[in-house]
């Protein structure tokens, strides 16, 4: 999460590095020995900042602690690191019995010496390691909302709150925050769309195409080769567009050889057409260990399934206790058909994707939509692009922003920070890189740069960041028992069954 993130850091393997001069900040997320322990609280009283992660630094906080299960946290129990969203957990956390009045419900803040202790109740390792998956609502101002089986865990919900634990740590000690930022050349955000072929009919296909190059989106195609094997060579001769394996048969199995076998036949059949998938992505948005294996044995650039993860930012997954090179690129699960199925109308699905699009610029996060042609539709999908348009938003193919992630993973700057001449020191630069960087000031105002040898901070144009969408006051409804999730489940397992 932290390389997702772009921050500089390393891992602490002695006590004798810990200094406010070594480090801005210190993330504790294992039991400290007695010797660490006297170390972080010497830093503490030093006027250091300290981010304790599921009970590890109850010594420091000397406070009582006790378990309990937590499910789907409202944003109104986080205060200052309040977000738009419900974050759901779903796993045991470790909360102090007793905060100080006024406080949240869940987070410990306490100030020891002339230093800042933040203790946050769930383990942020297994959270992200976490592959569970259920059938989730998602916020609109309508009665029935529209749904979709996604990741359990909300983990950019969860990355999100920790940016704002770390700014505030940082703002605490008086120190600029610096992270490597997530669109290229500092844009705001940047759109990715795709289409997932499913069934589609060659009118379907041909219409959706037109719709995409009058309107220059570079559109990912992931292709269900089984539905169009007998005129698969039409999508070689696709301008500007990009063509990923979607599978043969629509299904994503729990074994490696079933899915190996299943990718195989369809790669084999698009490359007897001349066509050579990019990435992947497997049907229904289900992510296992065992599909994730067999895109890598097929080299595979990329993939995209909600079932791991959902409104994020790119990152590596975990594959047998080791990063995974197939890059993960999440989308906004709910599409044209999820809302069909909710009932809304034309008008109620543009203003949906409007809201999406609108609280996406302000969180800082890639807009990644997708569709099927057998869901038509396609003035919503025509006025989302205008509206896109409208914004000054950059569309990339998913190998532009792929491609580009890896560069910024790759590149990692080692970054000083000297408080007398307010300047930012950074091994290695790449004077080319696309790459900027975003300073947040103590003022709260912030920056976007590429990084130099030598950064003056009191060179830089500042800005005031972007308010935060506010939670809507309903929120927590996204979360409460809907019958209909238990009728929808049992029709899309006979479908699957049965198709």
């Amino acid at each position: 999460m932290l390389d997702q993130i772009g921050i500089d850091w390393r891992s602490i393997s002695s006590a004798d590095e810990l200094s406010l001069e070594n480090y801005s900040a210190i993330i504790v997320n294992v039991i400290p020995t007695s010797l660490q322990m006297r170390a972080l609280h010497d830093f503490l009283l030093a006027g250091g900042a300290i981010l304790g992660v599921r009970g590890c630094t109850r010594e420091l906080s000397g406070s009582t602690q006790h378990k309990k299960y937590l499910t789907s946290l409202s944003p109104f129990q986080f205060e200052e690191f309040r977000q738009s969203e419900m974050m759901d957990i779903f796993s045991e956390g470790i909360i102090e019995s007793k905060l100080p009045k006024g406080k949240s419900h869940l987070l410990g803040i306490h100030y020891i010496g002339k230093g800042v202790l933040v203790c946050i109740p769930f383990d942020v390792n297994a959270l992200m390691l976490d592959l569970r998956s259920r059938r989730k609502n998602f916020y609109f101002d309508k009665s029935r909302l529209a749904s979709e089986i996604v990741a359990t865990i909300s983990k950019g919900t969860l990355r999100r709150f920790l940016m704002l634990v770390l700014e505030f740590l940082h703002r605490y000690r008086d120190i600029p925050f610096v992270h490597k930022w997530y669109f290229p050349h500092g844009d705001q955000t940047i759109f990715t769309f795709r289409v997932d072929s499913d069934s589609g009919s060659q009118n379907e296909i041909s219409e959706l195409y037109a719709l995409c190059g009058r309107n220059s989106i570079p559109t990912m195609w992931f292709l269900d080769t089984k539905s169009h094997e007998v005129w698969l060579a039409r999508f070689r001769d696709f301008v500007g567009q990009e063509i990923g394996v979607h599978c043969y048969e629509h299904s994503t199995f729990s074994s490696y050889g079933r899915n190996e076998e299943n990718l195989i036949r369809a790669v084999s059949l698009l490359e007897r057409n001349g066509i050579h998938p990019v990435g992947a992505s497997a049907p229904y948005g289900t992510w296992n260990p065992a599909v994730a294996g067999a895109f890598e044995h097929l080299g595979m650039s990329f993939s995209s399934e909600f079932s791991l993860d959902y409104d994020n930012l790119p990152f590596f997954p975990v594959l047998n206790r080791r990063s995974t090179p197939v890059l993960q690129l999440p989308i906004h699960p709910i599409c044209v058909g999820s809302m069909s199925r909710a009932g809304y109308t034309d008008e109620e699905m543009k203003n949906y994707f409007h809201r999406i699009i609108d609280k996406k610029i302000l969180e800082r996060e890639p807009i990644c939509f997708y569709h099927h042609p057998t869901h038509h539709r396609w003035g919503v999908i025509e006025e989302v692009f205008h509206y896109l348009q409208s914004k000054n938003i950059r569309s990339l193919s998913y190998s532009q922003y792929a491609g580009w992630w890896r560069k910024r993973n790759a590149y990692k700057p080692r970054l000083e920070y000297d408080a007398k001449t307010r300047t930012i020191l950074t091994a290695p630069v790449d004077d080319n890189s696309t790459v900027h960087c975003r300073i947040v000031f103590p003022s709260g105002e912030e920056s976007m740069t590429p990084l130099r040898n030598v950064t003056r901070l009191d060179s830089l144009e500042r800005r005031h960041q972007p308010a935060q969408p506010p939670p809507p006051a309903d929120i927590a409804r996204v979360r409460r028992f809907d019958f209909r999730h238990i009728i929808m489940n049992s029709l899309d397992a006979w479908y699957k069954r049965t198709q």
